[in-house]
C-alpha cells in the first residue's frame, strides 16, 4: 500500500481514545453529584426547620399570651412551639420559638430562635371561677434577636 490508500487510520486510533476519556469525565461528574445529594438534601431540612421556627416567632406575635415565665403554646396540627421566658441573668421576656424534631434528621433535627420581646397588657378578664386572667400581647423589640438562650 502506498502512503496515500493509508489516509484516516489514524483518526480510527484517536476515536476510542476520546471515548475512553469522555467516558472517565463522565463518570467522575457522575460521582460527584453523587456524593453533593445528601448535603443538598441536609440543607433542605434545615431550611425547613429554620422557617418553622420563624412561623412560631411569628404566629406567637399573634395570639395573646398570659404572662407567665414558662408558658410554651402550639397551634393546633403543627410540629413548631413557642415558649415565653423569663431568663435570670436578663432583664424583660425572651421568645423562644422551637422548630419541633424533623423526621429522617441525622442531626438534633431542631431549630431554635430566640427574641426578646415586650409584654403588652391587653385587659384583666375574669373567668367563670372568679380568677382575673391576664391577657398579653407580645411586641419584639428592636435589636432583639439573640444567638442563644441568655438564661
Amino acid at each position: 500500500m502506498t502512503p496515500v490508500e493509508e489516509q484516516g487510520s489514524g483518526a480510527l486510533a484517536v476515536l476510542p481514545i476520546l471515548l475512553i476519556i469522555g467516558l472517565t469525565a463522565m463518570l467522575g461528574w457522575q460521582r460527584f453529584l453523587d456524593g453533593a445529594v445528601p448535603l443538598i438534601h441536609d440543607e433542605q431540612r434545615y431550611l425547613t426547620a429554620f422557617h418553622r421556627a420563624e412561623s412560631a416567632l411569628s404566629w406567637a406575635m399573634t395570639v395573646p399570651w398570659r404572662g407567665e415565665d414558662g408558658e410554651c403554646r402550639r397551634p393546633e396540627g403543627e410540629a413548631f412551639r413557642a415558649c415565653l421566658c423569663a431568663p435570670r441573668l436578663t432583664v424583660g421576656w425572651v421568645l423562644h420559638a422551637q422548630s419541633g424534631v424533623l423526621e429522617g434528621a441525622r442531626g438534633p433535627g431542631e431549630i431554635n430562635l430566640y427574641r426578646r420581646v415586650a409584654l403588652t397588657r391587653m385587659k384583666e378578664d375574669l373567668e367563670e371561677t372568679g380568677k382575673e386572667r391576664r391577657s398579653c400581647m407580645l411586641t419584639p423589640l428592636a435589636s432583639g434577636w439573640l444567638d442563644y438562650y441568655p438564661g
